[in-house]
């Protein structure tokens, strides 16, 4: 009887394994969003284009854990670059800042930079990730920014 107890809780225990590994594999998708337009900044702070965003909302799971990714097309018509950062409102906050951005840098041209950032410690619950825009030497440059895309994984 013993023995058969026993593999019952053993499958069980299987099956709840199963269970917590299926909702988080189904929880932990990218939400993406991306806008295409063609726009500049010319202020050394952080802050919108003219078309705000892009921006992605997540539901921050227990763990506290999210990965942020950054892409976008930089133009730039001295040498000079700009930064694409981002902020988080809702159940959390954080300013956008240099420590978490990626930097475009070129002299008449245009360069692809990209990026993930992982975050941790973050609170539970709906947290809204928006793409921040700043120029490296505002007031002699403009950085030019389009195919702007932000993603947001929850793991």
């Amino acid at each position: 009887m013993t023995n058969l107890v026993d593999t019952l809780n053993d499958i069980e225990r299987r099956l709840a394994v199963i269970e917590r590994t299926q909702i988080s594999a189904a929880s932990s998708e990218w939400k993406v969003d991306r806008v295409e337009d063609y726009e500049g900044r010319t202020s050394s702070s952080y802050g919108d284009l003219a078309t705000v965003g892009p921006e992605v909302t997540v539901d921050v799971g227990p763990r506290g854990l999210l990965v942020v990714g950054l892409g976008t097309v930089f133009f730039e018509v001295l040498l000079y670059g700009g930064y694409m950062s981002f902020e988080l409102s809702g159940a959390n906050t954080l300013a956008a800042s240099d420590e978490r951005a990626i930097f475009g840098l070129f002299a008449s041209g245009q360069t692809y930079p990209s990026g993930a950032i992982a975050l941790s410690g973050l609170n539970p619950g709906e947290t809204t990730v928006t793409a921040k825009y700043r120029s490296s030497n505002y007031p002699t440059s403009t950085g030019y920014f389009m195919v702007r895309q932000i993603s947001a994984l929850v793991l």
